[in-house]
């Protein structure tokens, strides 16, 4: 988008909604001001602006803010709206249901994995991530297979920008290794994560392509270390390539819907 028309204001106020997170889900001004660089004033009128919109709630003790329960509306619009969720909901299920396993739906966005579907086994299989949370690219099966996919050009880029940080002894950071990682999981047609993110957890993931044959989307299965043979391994990575495939041609119809069609949201 040319600079020429963003409103400098209406970003800010943006990075002021985003600055709140699952991490970090009470903020005040001072905590504001230096996490964004924004002028202490500058950052005290857009939390009152927000608040005023019923975007922010303040704490009338400790004077921090909070995201309000009004974004909620905001997810649950872009939820109804989007035919990946709607239809994912069905296969994760499926997914779930076939391998009973804890199971997710994620794309890809900025520099990350948004899950949009997340659906648990039992209470012995839980899954590490919940819909509407985010997870690193490089260290779960979920984000390696999206980047698998990726169209080349958007590929390179994403991972030009990605920071490698380790997560657990097995994380990769090495950003050969993980090119290497990405071609193997594009020749074999789905990621496995080895407790790359979490200690104890494993993970098997395949994609979701739209009607060009670019993936827009995995489809994830989450596998606690011990508690199954490489046999049961495989044959839950078989199932989520084959339920990954139903999703695909049921989405093949749906061309022409900008989320269908594009694999990066940024």
């Amino acid at each position: 988008m040319v600079e020429y028309y963003l409103i400098r204001s209406v970003v800010k106020a943006i990075a002021v909604l985003r600055a709140f997170s699952k991490e970090r889900p009470v903020l005040g001004v001072s905590e504001l001001s230096r996490l964004l660089g924004f002028n202490r004033t500058v950052t005290q009128k857009l939390l009152l602006t927000l608040q005023r919109e019923g975007l922010l709630e303040q704490d009338p003790h400790t004077k921090k803010y909070s995201l309000s329960p009004r974004v909620v509306e905001f997810a649950s619009s872009f939820l109804n709206a989007s035919p990946l969720t709607r239809e994912g909901r069905r296969y994760v299920h499926e997914l779930v249901e076939q391998s009973r396993m804890s199971c997710a739906l994620g794309i890809l966005d900025s520099d990350g994995v948004l899950y949009l579907v997340s659906e648990e086994a039992d209470a012995s299989v839980k899954a590490t991530s919940r819909a509407g949370e985010r997870s690193p690219l490089h260290c779960t099966a979920t984000g390696k297979c999206l980047l698998a996919f990726l169209p080349e050009a958007d590929q390179k880029s994403v991972l030009q920008r990605l920071k490698l940080r380790r997560m657990t002894p097995t994380t990769i950071t090495s950003r050969p290794a993980l090119q290497r990682e990405i071609a193997q999981i594009a020749s074999r047609g789905y990621a496995i994560n080895t407790e790359e993110r979490v200690v104890g957890l494993c993970g098997v993931a395949a994609p979701v392509v739209n009607h060009d044959g670019r993936g827009i989307a995995a489809l994830s299965a989450a596998i606690p270390k011990g508690i199954v043979s490489e046999t049961t391994f495989d044959e839950v990575a078989r199932l989520t390539v084959a339920v990954g495939k139903e999703l695909s041609a049921r989405l093949e119809g749906l061309a022409g819907h900008p989320e269908i069609d594009s694999p990066v949201r940024r």
